[in-house]
This record gives C-alpha cells, structure tokens and sequence, in this order.
C-alpha cells in the first residue's frame, strides 16, 4: 500500500501562528495513521500570487522523501525544517538569573505540571518566595503536596483565585506587595 502525502500549506504573515495547532494534529495523524504522510508547510506568502512558484513549493516537497513534520520554504526556495533541540543553561544564565532571596514569583496555575516544576526550582534552588494560585481551593492532596515542599525548605503558599476575575486579581497582586 502507497504512502499517501498530505501536505497543509500555511502562508507565512503575523497571524500564521493561530495555525500551530495543525502541527500537533498533523503529527498525531501520522502516528495513527503510518501510511499518511503529513506535513505542515509554510510558505512566504508572496509566493501564492505566482502559481509557478507555490506549484514548485509543493512539488519539492512531495519529492523531499523524508519524515518531516513541519517544513518552511524560504522566499529563494530553501527548505527548513523545524527541529527541537535540547538547550543546556550554565549556572546562573538565563531569564531567572537574577532571581534569589528577597524575590517573590507568582505562577499561575502552579500546581499543573510545568508550573510545579517552575515552583520547586524557584523556591529550592533559588531561595525565591513562590505564590501559587488557581481557580479552587486545594483539595488535601494538594495541600500534602504544598507541605512537602515547605518541609523541604521553599517558601510557598497558594491563593485561590481565577485569573479571569480582574478585581480579584488587583486584590491578590496588592496582597504580593506588601
């Protein structure tokens, strides 16, 4: 059985990315569905007033034969594939370097699996004061979790609150400076 090419083509302009969503969708297509190769392909934007060129676009890509996800067509006709890499901060690089004691970090959403981690690094290795918040109340799994993380050292406390309610919001981020 052949493999079958399914090619999303997503012009390149500033509201391109409300389309990244089809890049998960493609590549979940892919996994349930091995004989579907789909890609994601952006294209400069330009290139759609010119058939030709949109045309040569496409037919590059259905000749690349590999197993990209996600591919861009520079202006020139250069191909780019969209790789993750791995990147490994030195100590005391990046955005939080200089965040330390005396410092206080609200996360919302902190007790989701991102946000978690983001509270533990912060309130541990950092020595940052961490407020937590979400739209409940913790239920007692959550609090054991809280409280395993002060008996560990970190200064964090949680404070219900949805982010959508703005006076509640005000309220909190006053309570966080004071």
């Amino acid at each position: 059985e052949a493999v079958q090419p399914l090619l999303l083509l997503i012009p390149e302009h500033p509201q391109a990315l409300r389309h990244a969503a089809y890049s998960g969708l493609l590549k979940t297509a892919r996994l349930e569905h091995p004989k579907l190769a789909a890609k994601l392909v952006h294209y400069p934007a330009a290139a759609a007033a010119g058939h030709a060129a949109l045309a040569d676009f496409i037919a590059a890509e259905l000749q690349a034969g590999d197993a990209a996800p996600e591919v861009r067509r520079s202006a020139r006709g250069e191909r780019e594939v969209k790789m993750l890499e791995e990147v490994r901060l030195s100590a005391g690089a990046g955005p939080i370097a200089g965040l330390g004691e005396g410092d206080t970090v609200w996360i919302t959403g902190g007790l989701g699996g991102i946000g978690w981690q983001f509270a533990r690094a912060l309130g541990l290795e950092r020595g940052v004061t961490v407020i937590l918040s979400g739209r409940s109340p913790l239920d007692p799994a959550q609090e054991s979790r809280l409280a395993a993380l002060r008996a560990e050292g970190a200064r964090v406390s949680y404070r219900a609150q949805d982010v959508a309610d703005a006076a509640g919001v005000e309220a909190l981020l006053r309570e966080i400076r004071a």
